[in-house]
């Protein structure tokens, strides 16, 4: 597998190879990498939110308001939940079966 680089300043366009797309379905995200295309579901956003508030370095933020994540039909207030990795964990093994390891992505 070859890996490229692609190089952006702040204020540059995203070329139409990299993308965020729709998911549809309350559990089906779909993922395109091909050579020189990545195509990645709008909840890996999410995702990226939730590892902020959930990891433990990050348990004396503080915020107010009703905003929440949700995982399945689950909620965690924002506001409740920073920093609480080692609690939330076993309730993302309960939703999370399938683990995929990408071999061959080190340069």
């Amino acid at each position: 597998m070859r890996c490229s680089v692609v190089l952006m300043r702040i204020g540059d366009e995203v070329p139409p190879s990299f993308s965020v797309t729709i998911s549809k379905g309350p559990f089906l995200s779909h993922w395109t990498l091909t050579e020189g295309e990545l195509h990645m579901p709008d909840r890996v956003v999410w995702a990226l939110l939730a590892v902020a508030v959930f990891a433990e370095v990050n348990r004396s933020e503080k915020n107010t308001g009703s905003y929440y994540l949700s995982l399945g039909t689950e909620q965690f207030p924002i506001c409740d939940w920073w920093g609480r990795e080692k609690d939330f964990r076993p309730v993302s093994d309960r939703y999370n079966k399938i683990r995929v390891k990408l071999d061959g992505l080190e340069r």
